[in-house]
């Protein structure tokens, strides 16, 4: 676990109320109640002021987090709004923080045995800068004006979660200079050994790398990768704006090879047709909306009337994750189905309602899809994201370039489309190569033709069917896998 310098004066802690607490005038600002005002020093190490209340005066406490989730707390002396600090009784702020400190690192040990948390505040960053050093938070706060721009909001909310978990607190203090391969390595392990909140599937708490299954670590280099990426920016802004001449930093930001995505889930057309079924009108409208698309759920939802043949073939997709518009082209079976949703619409009425006649809220929707799957008996990993992966993996599999794909999903590039559908691709090349090959010698083409019973059975007999095959490809001038 990576701590900055205890007497650091890079970083001063404010409450989530925007108080600074080193300054005694602006701590008599903040409401008297029972429970301390607590801001973070580190990584799951508090530090707490309560305000003079009647019959006693303000104090420091510090607080931690024991593995089992139970907070522990302890009151470490008197603060020096009346009397001056002694070290003893009486504490400043930094003396404080320097006891909050030492009772953390005897009491908590070592730090497999904390226990993950939720993501911090996204309101703000957990520290701001003082002096004229420049260090990473400052070079965070460069980096975040920049994303404020090219992000959307959740995305933007996210990154400062991520940043005030994993970054601030273990090198936020450290002058941008300073950093080397060797605080970035420290990162990435704990990020990985430590997960900053539990995620569905996977071990919760403390694991080290060698006790991890193959899956449960590509995640978790996945998410160390994305630690490192903003650092890997914060520093290239730092340096391209001459703020820094030492390009160590962002150099030394090496992620993680061979993290991406697991073989996606997707439903063959029966599984579809079976969901469907299922699906009681309000939700078939998404869930068919989603088949059609390819759109994220959140971008259906925030769909009005208005958008349907907007401007050409199929439906405008309004800014949402990437903070991007773009327009997704419909077959005319998905077009004949949006006109029938817009009809006796007003433009600017939500194209899709759910209960009440209001727009669908996400813990409505997520919930019912996943009832619903259960009743369709459908693998439990059926979300709506599933759907967008069905969409993605049958016109890849139709032979659909991957840059269309990529459009129609919304993805910056097609590399995406590439690393998570790129096990499709094969049989299509296959097939590719088979259909548009130029015959050379016409008795072998000749012989070939007179097997071409017995080579179908083998060629398939050689592709073997897995638990995650949308449909098989025999020919791509065929419609009939697309039917499967």
């Amino acid at each position: 676990m990576l701590f900055p310098a205890k007497h650091s004066t890079h970083l001063s802690p404010f409450t989530k109320n925007g108080i600074d607490l080193r300054d005694k005038a602006a701590r008599a600002t903040l409401r008297r109640r029972d429970d301390p005002h607590w801001t973070v020093l580190y990584l799951r190490c508090h530090l707490g002021y309560r305000p003079a209340t009647s019959g006693e005066t303000a104090h420091w406490y510090a607080r931690i987090h024991n593995v089992l989730g139970r907070r522990f707390r302890s009151r470490l002396g008197e603060a020096d709004d009346v009397f001056e600090a002694d070290g003893i009784n009486v504490l400043s702020f930094e003396q404080a923080r320097e006891k909050a400190i030492e009772w953390y690192e005897t009491n908590a040990g070592a730090s497999e045995q904390k226990t993950p948390g939720k993501l911090l505040s996204v309101s703000g960053l957990i520290y701001y800068p003082i002096g004229s050093e420049f260090t990473v938070t400052q070079a965070i706060i460069d980096f975040l004006e920049w994303q404020r721009s090219e992000a959307s909001m959740s995305h933007y909310g996210i990154t400062i979660s991520v940043i005030n978990c994993h970054i601030l607190p273990r090198i936020g203090a450290m002058l941008v200079d300073d950093v080397t391969a060797k605080h970035i390595r420290a990162i990435a392990r704990d990020v990985i050994e430590n997960p900053s909140r539990p995620v569905k599937g996977m071990p919760n708490g403390p694991m080290r790398i060698a006790e991890m299954d193959e899956e449960t670590l590509r995640r978790r280099r996945k998410s160390a990768n994305a630690v490192i990426a903003i650092l890997k920016q914060a520093f290239l802004i730092a340096w391209e704006d001459e703020k820094t001449n030492n390009q160590r930093a962002w150099r030394a930001c090496r992620q993680f090879q061979r993290v991406s995505s697991a073989r996606a889930c997707h439903l063959s057309r029966t599984e579809v047709r079976r969901l469907i079924e299922h699906c009681p009108t309000p939700l078939r409208d998404l869930v068919l909306a989603a088949l059609y698309t390819g759109c994220r759920v959140g971008e259906l939802v925030a769909m009005n009337a208005q958008d349907v043949a907007r401007d050409g073939y199929g439906v405008y997709v309004p800014p949402g994750k990437t903070n991007k518009a773009r327009f997704v082209y419909l077959p005319d079976e998905g077009m004949v189905f949006f006109l029938k949703l817009v009809q006796g619409k007003a433009p600017s009425d939500p194209l899709f309602v759910g209960r009440y006649g209001l727009r669908w809220r996400s813990s409505d929707y997520r919930s019912r899809i996943r009832r619903v799957a259960a009743e369709a008996e459908m693998p439990v990993e059926v979300s709506f994201h599933v759907l967008r992966h069905t969409y993605a993996s049958q016109l890849v599999q139709a032979g659909a370039p991957f840059i269309a794909v990529s459009e129609q999903l919304g993805h910056k590039n097609p590399i995406t489309v590439m690393r998570t559908y790129g096990h499709l691709s094969p049989q299509i090349r296959e097939a590719e190569v088979r259909q548009r090959f130029t015959p050379i010698d016409q008795a072998l083409a000749a012989e070939a033709a007179a097997q071409s019973e017995f080579l179908r059975e083998w060629r398939e007999s050689l592709h073997g069917v897995g638990h995650d095959t949308y449909a098989t490809i025999n020919d791509l001038s065929s419609r009939e896998n697309t039917l499967v």
